[in-house]
């Protein structure tokens, strides 16, 4: 079941009907636009015979696609497989953002390998232009202008996020996310959502974070949490499961076997020591 709520401030949405020459040659856009969202805003949709840009450029929105769910953020671009059951909705308003349903042509493999490169369908984007590249490909479904000229613009976003993932630097900013993790460890999380929140796949996150600080994020997660604990336990009469809870383990038994692994010791013996 399809649900469109566009619910905007300003709403412009451009649609065209592409000719045989397109469908067999070109990338064609089926509709295109600029919204400027409300905080009802909401999309729900599937079997949708399109590939989706969306590129934001102020506010944010909230993805729920493939069973996970992501946060869109300013100057993040989203692809979507619009084939595929997908929900998207305003977090911040105004969420201001443009967009592009497009397919034809090698729309498919451009969509695979950009997916495969940025292992998330949300993911920051660094090129400088590109907000004017959609406003070209917006002027020219309006206008009703060449659709070949169309097919470039489209061509031109897609290799650029190729270009922009190979060219850019990519490395995660360790001091961001390490502070997150001092400010959240309390919460019931584990690596695969702190990847999440910052759009991330697990191995790539693990990897660029350990180069970048010289241990995993899991074991620093850990050391957050020992470490909250030990004071804790030093300077509080909770409980040992008061404790576990409040450092964000699954479990006291949890919380007492990392802890034992962490400094040699039980929780219990810990605070007796002189």
């Amino acid at each position: 079941m399809n649900l469109l709520k566009e619910s905007c401030y300003e709403k412009k949405k451009y649609m065209r009907i592409p000719t045989e020459t397109a469908k067999q040659l070109y990338y064609y856009v089926q509709w295109t636009g600029h919204f400027v969202c409300k905080q009802n805003f909401h999309i729900k949709r599937s079997h949708f015979t399109s590939f989706l840009l969306i590129y934001t450029t102020e506010g944010g929105g909230t993805l729920n696609y493939g069973g996970k769910q992501y946060r869109i953020e300013k100057n993040t671009m989203c692809l979507l497989d619009c084939r595929m059951p997908h929900e998207y909705c305003t977090s911040s308003a105004p969420w201001d953002f443009k967009f592009i349903h497009f397919y034809g042509n090698l729309s498919k493999a451009y969509y695979d390998y950009i997916s495969h490169l940025y292992a998330a369908p949300v993911f920051s984007c660094g090129i400088t232009d590109i907000g004017a590249i959609f406003d070209r490909v917006i002027e020219n479904v309006q206008n009703a202008g060449e659709e070949f000229l169309c097919s470039e613009y489209v061509y031109r976003i897609l290799t650029e996020l190729i270009r922009g993932f190979h060219h850019a630097d990519n490395a995660v900013n360790a001091k961001i996310i390490m502070n997150y993790i001092a400010e959240n460890y309390m919460e019931c999380m584990d690596v695969d959502d702190i990847a999440r929140v910052f759009n991330l796949s697990r191995s790539y996150f693990t990897t660029k974070f350990k180069e970048d600080t010289g241990i995993s994020p899991y074991a620093y997660l850990k050391q957050c949490r020992i470490s909250a604990a030990k004071g804790l336990l030093t300077n509080t009469n909770l409980t040992i499961q008061d404790i576990s809870e409040r450092c964000g383990f699954n479990s006291c038994s949890a919380f007492i076997r990392t802890f034992k692994s962490a400094t040699g010791t039980t929780p219990l013996l810990y605070r007796r020591r002189p």
